[in-house]
This record gives C-alpha cells, structure tokens and sequence, in this order.
C-alpha cells in the first residue's frame, strides 16, 4: 500500500511581526552586538593601531617567560651539577678502594672554595630541614621483632621498656 504525502502551503513563518515585545528587542540587541563584533578586528580591536599594540605586548610577554624558562633551566642545571661532585665524593669515599679519582680531584681543585663552601650549607640546611620518618608498629610488627630483640641480648627489663614504647 502506498502512502501520499501532502504539503500545506499555508505553514506560518517565523517573522519579526511574530515575535513578542521582549523578543524583538532581545533580537535587536543581538544584532548590535554582532554587528560590533563584526566590526572588530580579530573581534576585540578597533582599529589596526590597537591591532599591532596589542601583537607586540603580546610578543614582549611570550619573550620574557621564555626568558625566565630559560634561566631556570640554566639553575636546574648548575645545582645538577653541584649535587653531582658532592655525590661523587660520597660514592668514592664509600667505595671499596676508598680512594678519589684523579678527575674528581682535578674537578675539586678547579672550583673556587666559596662554591663548594656553599654547595656544603646548602647540603647541611637540606638535611636539617627534613623531618625524620617514624612508623607506628602494629601488635604483628612488634610480636615478630620481640623474639629478635631478645637474639640481640637485651634484657627483660629493656624488652619491656620497648614494648612500652612500641604500644604507645
């Protein structure tokens, strides 16, 4: 079976004698807003002398952070740099030898002695400044530590006083 499908002429349009009061001027008003923006440039200047102010603060902004990126990576490295003759130290201090390398000997005999004197300031107010770790033991924790506490040689009277201070 096939089906006809009619069309009325008479659909109404929508027109501005349609529209209420108050839509016709919230339709005013956003012509005007649109036609203000049309006639901006990059639809915030006025005119191409605003235009070019505002390129070139924009470019002076981009420079400078550039500017600062870069001298704080300049930073980052020079403090790698410090940590890393520092570390040297340590790891060859520690090592089985016990003994320094001639290029970290030629490297700490190249640098001035305020820098290392600050490189060590530095170090020891970092380590101050941090908080030691403590941990709080469950009755689990404490009862596989007793019996090694006690391998250890304590006696009674301590393992107690550990007990003490482990539940507390």
């Amino acid at each position: 079976m096939a089906e006809t499908l009619t069309m009325e002429p008479n659909v109404e349009k929508t027109s501005i004698d349609n529209l209420s009061a108050e839509e016709q001027d919230s339709l005013q008003v956003g012509e005007q807003m649109q036609e203000a923006q049309d006639n901006l440039l990059a639809g915030k200047y006025k005119n191409a002398e605003e235009l070019e102010k505002g390129y070139l603060e924009l470019q002076q902004k981009l420079n400078t952070k550039e500017e600062s990126v870069q001298e704080e990576q300049a930073e980052e490295e020079k403090a790698e740099v410090q940590s890393t003759i520092l570390d040297q130290l340590w790891d060859e201090a520690t090592s089985e030898s016990g003994e320094y390398s001639q290029e970290t000997l030629d490297e700490l005999n190249n640098m001035k002695v305020e820098e290392l004197a600050q490189m060590h300031l530095e170090y020891r107010n970092s380590v101050q400044n941090q908080q030691p770790q403590s941990r709080d033991f469950s009755e689990a924790d404490i009862k596989e530590l007793k019996p090694r506490i006690l391998v250890l040689g304590m006696s009674p009277h301590q393992n107690t006083t550990l007990s003490f201070f482990c539940t507390a």
